[in-house]
């Protein structure tokens, strides 16, 4: 298979129909977006015209209280806002100001009151005028009339007018009066309460303006994130469509993925590959493995996974590093275009963006293609959680434990069988040992064990205590000395209310054994192992078979391990010679 060239092709009827029916409600979305945005702008229009006419019915309403009250006293009556208040500055304040403005602008005529002061005072003196005229006048009648040389209905008619005369002048008068008591504050208190309901009118069209112009806003950017939501499940589809058809990413083989689930059998569905087969969203089809850099997958038991250490890294940031360097004093779409640069490159710099604080516990690898090849490698990452496995099997926990081999390994291929060693420990001098079938207890009894050894012919019971342990042999810490004949197999002694099994404890072996079934009668001799040699030893106190996961492992995935040593693992006769470690 070559970078580039067509895997897989999907049937993508249901997306093209989909994405017919996402157009449609793309375009709708677009209409209802376009046509919030014109409502915007009609609404923004109105409402600048009705603020203007509002600010224009102010102005007008003003301009009446300035041409009543003229330009020095309005401004000190616009900025009341309580009736009381202007009441009492019309009682006490106005005619005190109308003097200081006469006295200021003796020639000021600039304001209806002056005006009709004015009128009224001209038509008072044209008044006390024509009294005084019929007043000479009713006089002269009199004396005439007195001396005979005017008729008497002369003289009360000269008399009559005189009196009319007298209560124009009286009726004009009182109108000065009236204007000064009453007109003056019923004016002023009309056009200074139309000054005040144009601020209100004023102000409410300015919050009316503000609550339409916002809701419409908002209604937009409502119309807007739903076109944006449209669009985007668009692209989405088109997406799909385009993954309908996979490429080659990179030179290689293609191996078909099957999951831990389908391999024993379960899972909602079959991980099936074939032609006219149903996918579903997220399901992974194939793989294309980098066969120059090739891992185990392994699984380790519980009892053993505590005592495996995977590789421990610590982030550089390098890449960060990198990317701040390409963008520093740089403009923002410059910068932009550095940060999909470097994250287009970033598998380059992925060996870098670490640095390997401890490489994993070393690892001896056999693959079943290559018997006589022996591989190393180190343990790269120990699962937290266990694996799914058969229901066969289901109530033993493995956990997934992935090893790397060392350097550039060739001709390996995916799904190939492997067993693998790891080498949790070491001891660095010799241990007594015996066969691990002849150790009988429990876990609850800690490191404390029990064997029967052989004395005068016949088993006896003993307590000892066990440390570092793998598929063969288990250390004898104390209880035991180099020669004592230990039985083999030991279940037969064993009561059956017990509660204690033969074999290692906490191992998936529970008291099997190689001659679990082959009686009393054999019997093996605790014996001195050791050795200087790096992997010759045995896993910490009680916790046997020292952590190290074994095979048959597998590339891609591995097959179910067994139990595996903590080193070298010596297959020999149980109850051998003492035998040296090379």
């Amino acid at each position: 298979m070559q970078k580039g060239q067509k895997l897989i092709e999907l049937d993508d009827s249901a997306l093209q129909e989909e994405l017919k029916e996402q157009i449609i409600d793309v375009n709708k979305a677009s209409n209802d977006w376009v046509a919030a945005k014109e409502k915007c702008v009609i609404t923004k229009s109105q409402n600048d015209s009705d603020i203007q006419k509002a600010m224009t019915d102010l102005l007008l309403a003003q301009i009446e209280l300035r041409k009543f009250l003229g330009d020095d006293i309005a401004p000190k009556v616009m900025p009341i806002k309580e009736r009381l208040v202007l009441s009492k500055y019309l009682a006490h304040d106005l005619e005190a100001a109308l003097t200081k403005q006469k006295r200021d602008n003796p020639d000021s005529a600039g304001s209806e009151i002056f005006q009709t002061v004015s009128d009224i005072k001209g038509r008072i003196e044209i008044e006390r005028s024509n009294k005084e005229q019929w007043l000479d006048r009713a006089s002269w009648s009199q004396r005439m009339a007195n001396n005979g040389l005017l008729s008497r209905s002369q003289a009360e008619s000269d008399k009559s007018r005189l009196q009319s005369a007298e209560i124009a002048l009286n009726k004009v008068m009182g109108e000065m009066d009236i204007f000064k008591r009453f007109t003056v504050e019923q004016k002023v208190t009309e056009l200074w309460s139309k000054v005040k309901e144009a601020e209100r009118a004023l102000e409410r069209t300015e919050t009316q303006a503000r609550s339409k112009m916002n809701a419409d806003i908002s209604d937009m950017n409502s119309k807007e994130d739903i076109y944006k939501q449209e669009h985007s499940r668009k692209l989405e589809i088109d997406d799909e469509i385009s993954k309908c058809v996979l490429y080659a990413a990179q030179t290689g083989l293609v191996v078909y993925y099957m999951s831990e689930a389908s391999k024993w059998g379960s899972g909602s569905q079959q991980s099936s590959i074939n032609i006219g087969e149903p996918v579903k969203e997220g399901q992974k089809l194939m793989q294309i493995p980098n066969l120059s850099r090739m891992q185990v997958n392994a699984k380790v038991h519980e009892a053993m996974v505590s005592r495996v250490k995977g590789e421990v890294l610590r982030p550089t940031g390098y890449t960060t590093i990198l990317q701040a360097g390409f963008s520093a004093g740089r403009p923002l779409l410059d910068a932009v275009a550095n940060v999909v640069a470097v994250n287009d490159v970033r598998h380059e710099f992925r060996d870098k963006d670490f640095e390997v604080l401890y490489p994993g516990q070393r690892v001896k690898i056999r693959v079943d293609a290559y018997p006589s090849k022996q591989f190393q490698g180190r343990v790269k990452t120990v699962a937290t959680v266990n694996s799914q496995e058969s229901f066969f099997s289901s109530d033993v926990k493995l956990y997934q434990t992935v090893v790397s081999i060392d350097g550039s390994v060739m001709n390996l291929k995916p799904g190939m069988s492997a067993q693998v060693t790891i080498l949790a420990e070491e001891s660095t001098e010799e241990v007594l040992t015996i066969p691990i079938q002849s150790v009988v207890g429990s876990i609850a009894m800690g490191a404390k064990r029990k064997c029967y050894v052989l004395e005068d012919g016949q088993p006896k019971e003993r307590d000892i205590v066990v440390g570092r342990s793998n598929d063969n042999k288990v250390e004898v810490k104390e209880g035991l000395e180099e020669g004592d004949t230990v039985a083999l197999n030991p279940r037969p002694l064993l009561d059956e209310k017990s509660g204690m099994k033969a074999g290692t404890p906490a191992t998936r072996r529970g008291a099997g054994g190689p001659d679990v079934d082959g009686g009393g009668a054999g019997g093996g001799a605790a014996k001195k192992w050791g050795g200087k040699k790096k992997g010759g030893g045995m896993p910490p106190d009680g916790v046997p078979p020292g952590g190290a996961p074994g095979g048959p492992g597998g590339f891609n995935p591995g097959g179910r391990p067994n139990i595996p040593g903590a080193g070298k693992q010596f297959n020999r006769p149980e109850g051998a010679d003492l035998e040296k470690k090379s």
